[in-house]
């Protein structure tokens, strides 16, 4: 344990605070908001010049800190670390579009007032800003925290590292001067002061009911419900999810409860009178009920509909808790919603019911509890004939394909591609297609955490179709025991003639003795082949040495994730063997070829600067353009819907056979699909035979 220091026993120093937090002391994580809260305000209210937006950024900064603090390794450093998150969480406020809402109308509504009396405030409030903007600037920086923000003379003493009497001085002249200024400025700044400390204790407290939520520490969060009630509706407002699962904002402590399994919570949530049927104000307008069928907490569902949750209520999109749990193949919670009066014949924003969504999904369980037959949910098998995993996307399929028995990867340093979401494909297109099943070999480190990895894939309905076996950082003896273990559950799937996806994140791959141990565990076979697909921030062409063989490698770019094309592979930069040694056969290596030097010269044309004559509409040669068209037409074909966002756009992700891509592209290439406008295959799956012939 580190050292304690001073009268309280609490440390002093900033990195035993630091260190103290880093091994999961929640209250030394609170010293560190308390310590550091003057910073983060005065930060983002000299770039933002908002008191509001400035306590937004101290709360998200705090909350990017928690979930970041196990990677920083320097603890004496965090003061110039979190300066560094504060400022990048002002930039995203900056960038981050807002609806914009009349002051008079949003506060009338509010408290009652006369828009009047609200416009004599803000004026008064607009003249002191102005009024205190006028000030030299040694004195408007303290004059700014000290009655703008409401922070203590100790505060900015900490954060500008000023002397008292410095403070002191330069208030008493800031004050002077503004009396001048402003007859009546001390009735104003009381008021000013007030609000602002008001502001900051609230942001503190909200900081810490979010860390006492993902640490599931219930005596703290009920404390803090006791000191402020609000928080019980509050909102989760963070871009960063707990646990490094993608948590959207909008979401409340009862949503978090449902999607968590948290009994004790939600029964204490519920307790102190949170509206059971309250909706998520930022993702589909979901209620507690919904998270829980989709994440299968039967018994948090059995709870819910207790408490007077409405049992058929649909969310934005028309999607029921029974839809859910049909999507996400949990037989359970569609039991238990059946059994309490759901009704099987709801239909979702695009007319489809619980039992299509079955279907779709591969849940036959759930299909025939629905009134419909197992045969519903079959699915296309994929043609084992060859060398090739068939992952049925189309784009990773022609240019890329995986080595069925071998070792590839997905790699990508860009956030925002898409890289998890093609990982999700995979393990589904397992499940449901080759009857597989998928091990996740994963590295718990900062805010990526097992228990994230596995709410990701509950949310994803992947529940029944992946298993997570994780290292831990910080233990490296750990990355080749959390191999061993995995291997030995893939070689137990194989064993009973069974195809395993072994998904291994890359730090853990590069672990010494680990590659060797994939590669030894991967093999082919009939039946209960293991394939090795690793995944990591790596730049395709430039991984590290020992990647160097690798079967396959997928890369992605931001262009197409960016025109609004998934999955936004990059064709130039992906690469297989196949395609190479024979493996893929002469027609699909011809095909892939042309594809690649079709797309490069798409590329190369339409990079013109703006302004410059060149470009689509400026070729010389007629032909060059009609190619051109083609090539546009190949990256619509290359679209298709994915797995995770069929909810979200209600379009039902589609598995297309290798062979059907090959005809596809052949038809494009040929010039025989040159008829067709901009956008007509845009997430298609297969062509039918009728396109393909005409």
């Amino acid at each position: 344990m580190t050292p304690l220091s001073g009268s309280t026993g609490k440390p002093t120093d900033t990195g035993d605070i630091v260190r103290a937090a880093q091994r999961g002391d929640t209250a030394a994580f609170e010293q560190l908001v308390a310590r550091f809260q003057a910073l983060a305000v005065s930060v983002g209210y000299a770039m933002l010049g908002e008191s509001a937006s400035a306590q937004d950024v101290a709360q998200e900064a705090f909350i990017e800190a928690y979930l970041c603090l196990p990677n920083l390794r320097e603890p004496a450093a965090f003061a110039g670390w979190f300066r560094r998150i504060v400022v990048k969480q002002c930039d995203r406020i900056y960038r981050r579009a807002r609806p914009q809402v009349r002051l008079d109308e949003a506060h009338a509504d509010a408290v009652g007032a006369d828009p009047a009396a609200i416009y004599d405030e803000s004026a008064i409030r607009a003249a002191v800003r102005r009024a205190v903007g006028e000030l030299p600037p040694a004195q408007r920086t303290v004059a700014e925290q000290y009655y703008l923000l409401g922070l203590s003379q100790q505060e900015i003493m900490a954060a500008q590292s000023l002397a008292a009497g410095t403070v002191k001085k330069r208030l008493f002249d800031a004050r002077r001067s503004l009396r001048a200024r402003l007859a009546a400025f001390d009735e104003v700044i009381e008021m000013q002061m007030n609000h602002g400390r008001s502001q900051s204790e609230e942001s503190k407290r909200r900081v810490m009911y979010f860390i006492a939520l993902n640490a599931h520490d219930l005596a703290r969060a009920q404390r803090l419900l006791d000191q402020s009630p609000a928080l019980l509706a509050a909102p989760f407002e963070w871009d960063a999810g707990p646990l490094g699962h993608y948590w959207p904002r909008g979401h409340t402590a009862l949503h978090w409860a449902a999607a968590t399994d948290d009994r004790p919570l939600l029964d204490d949530l519920l307790a102190r009178g949170a509206a059971v049927d309250t909706r998520s104000a930022d993702e589909g307008g979901r209620t507690p009920l919904h998270i829980a069928a989709l994440m299968g907490r039967p018994a948090l569902v059995e709870r819910l509909l207790d408490a007077g949750a409405s049992i058929n209520a649909a969310d934005e999109r028309g999607h029921t808790a029974l839809h859910l749990a049909a999507w996400a193949n949990q037989p359970e919670c569609a039991a238990a919603l059946l059994r309490r009066g759901a009704s099987p014949d709801a239909r979702d924003g695009d007319g489809r019911t619980p039992a299509q969504w079955a279907a779709i999904r591969n849940a036959p369980e759930i299909a025939q509890m629905l009134g419909g037959t197992a045969a519903s949910a079959q699915q296309p098998a994929p043609d084992r004939s060859t060398r090739i995993l068939e992952t049925g996307v189309k784009i990773i399929d022609l240019c890329a394909p995986f080595a069925r028995g071998g070792v590839n990867a997905l790699f990508s340093p860009r956030s925002g591609v898409g890289k998890m979401v093609t990982a999700d494909a995979l393990i589904y297109a397992m499940a449901a297609h080759y009857g597989g099943h998928t091990i996740w070999l994963g590295l718990d480190h900062g805010l990526y955490v097992r228990e994230g990895l596995e709410l990701a894939a509950r949310s994803a309905g992947l529940a029944h179709a992946v298993d997570m076996v994780t290292a831990r950082q910080d233990e490296p003896e750990s990355y080749l025991r959390a191999t061993d273990a995995a291997v030995d559950a893939a070689q137990e799937q194989a064993a009973r003639g069974h195809d395993a996806l072994l998904l291994a994140a890359s730090p853990v791959a590069l672990a010494d003795g680990v590659l060797a141990r994939l590669r030894a565990a991967a093999h082919d076979a009939s039946a209960g082949a293991i394939t090795v697909v690793l995944y990591g921030d790596q730049t395709a062409g430039a991984e590290p040495e020992p990647f160097a063989a690798l079967d396959a490698v997928v890369a992605f770019e931001n262009w197409r994730a960016q025109q609004g094309m998934h999955p936004s592979v990059d064709v130039l930069n992906s690469h297989s063997r196949l395609l190479e040694d024979g493996g893929a056969g002469d027609r699909h290596a011809r095909l892939a070829r042309q594809t690649r030097r079709l797309l490069r010269r798409y590329q190369d044309v339409t990079a013109q600067p703006p302004g410059e004559l060149r470009g689509l509409d400026g070729l010389p040669v007629t032909d060059d353009a009609a190619l051109l068209k083609r090539a546009r037409l190949l990256h619509e074909f290359l679209t298709q819907p994915l797995p995770d966002v069929e909810l979200l756009f209600q379009r039902p992700a589609v598995y297309v056979p290798l062979r059907n891509t090959l005809e596809g592209c052949e038809a494009i290439l040929d010039g025989r699909l040159d008829r067709l406008a901009e956008g007509a295959l845009l997430y298609r799956g297969a062509l039918d035979a009728d396109l393909l012939r005409a």
